[in-house]
């Protein structure tokens, strides 16, 4: 399992207490097998975050409220609690999630480029304002919504195994996956259903183009048949006015022609 890099101490459990009596915003608990545990939240969109971090098959950790930073800030010591760090691949990522509008504010970005920098400072750690706009763009949340439903749905061993052969040869649309694999030798039709599917896709078993709606239309295929998962947990590093972008790290999807689709 990945491990977390020198430069930021990351807490097992939240360094903040998170008061849920007496709150005006709702605070949920979602489920992460990254490692086995319950992520708080206190909004919607720390909510989806924690959602599509546990759907990203490129993530491999996720803690909530991870750390405490000071930080310089105009003069002073300001005491800072990120909401999320994820480690993605190799790469160790700081998240603080807001809302579009609270962050065009010229105050509130000022103050979140120096926690970047103080972030950034500290070796491999990378900083993201990640915005609600970017949680809820399609098709990203559309696909979010769906597979969240079946994550974890149990499917019958016998059908991961002909799925996986099948798409070994050649990525295949879904709906055709399921029409072959449903005259498999001991599995009956109620085995092979969309859902099946679905939980497959997030278990890792099958990859698809992660830019598409999911449909039953939609191309997949295995690591021996197509290029891996890309991530769909978004990044957005924020920027001073002229600041040019730095050269990203993030792998996007290629968009490779895939082994027998013309």
């Amino acid at each position: 399992m990945s491990t977390w890099p020198a430069g930021i101490a990351v807490a097992d459990t939240p360094v903040r207490r998170v008061h849920t009596r007496a709150r005006r915003r709702s605070t949920q608990l979602v489920l992460t097998r990254k490692p086995l545990d319950m992520l708080v939240s206190e909004s919607s969109h720390e909510e989806l975050f924690h959602i599509i971090a546990e759907l990203d098959t490129t993530v491999s950790l996720i803690r909530a409220q991870p750390c405490t930073l000071r930080v310089p800030m105009f003069g002073r010591m300001s005491r800072q609690t990120p909401d999320v760090a994820v480690m993605v691949g190799d790469r160790a990522e700081i998240h603080e999630i807001k809302e579009a509008a609270e962050f065009a504010k010229p105050q509130v970005r000022a103050e979140l480029l120096e926690v970047r920098d103080e972030i950034e400072r500290r070796g491999r750690w990378h900083y993201s304002v990640t915005l609600d706009t970017d949680l809820r763009a399609q098709p990203l949340h559309q696909n979010v919504l769906l597979l969240w439903r079946c994550l974890g749905d149990r499917y019958e061993h016998r059908l991961e195994t002909l799925t996986r052969e099948l798409l070994d040869e050649e990525p295949l649309p879904i709906r055709e996956v399921m029409r072959v694999v449903r005259g498999g030798d001991g599995l009956s039709p109620d085995d092979v259903t969309w859902e099946a599917v679905l939980s497959m896709i997030c278990d890792g078993v099958i990859d698809y183009d992660v830019t598409q709606l999911l449909t039953p239309d939609t191309m997949v295929w295995t690591h021996s048949s197509g290029p891996p998962r890309a991530r769909i947990l978004p990044f957005r590093r924020p920027l001073r006015e002229n600041e040019a972008p730095a050269a990203s790290s993030i792998r996007p999807f290629l968009g490779l022609t895939l082994r027998g689709v013309q």
